[in-house]
């Protein structure tokens, strides 16, 4: 099952979207987890504090990039906005 990645499995993943709220990033999580795809949540703890009131500090999700494509479009609702893909 896919899990929330260890510091040494994050290197190499990709953004695959950008999330303020804390319930928007676990419903994030439990689709990720429900299709098998491994994710990390990058700056989950200052977003969960600031996300609102400070765009800059929102968490992103974190996908390898073979899965990029499939996690966007599986995240599209959530972005608020149609899955883009790699170039």
């Amino acid at each position: 099952m896919a899990k929330d990645q260890g510091a040494s499995d994050k290197k190499g993943m990709v953004c695959v979207c950008i999330l303020s709220e804390v319930g928007d990033i676990a419903l994030a999580e439990s689709l990720l987890r429900a299709a098998d795809i491994p994710y990390f949540v990058h700056g989950r703890q200052a977003s969960q504090l600031f996300g609102r009131f400070v765009p800059v500090m929102s968490a992103r999700i974190m996908v390898p990039p073979d899965r990029a494509d499939e996690a966007r479009e599986l995240l599209a609702d959530i972005a608020g906005r149609e899955p883009e893909r790699e170039q």
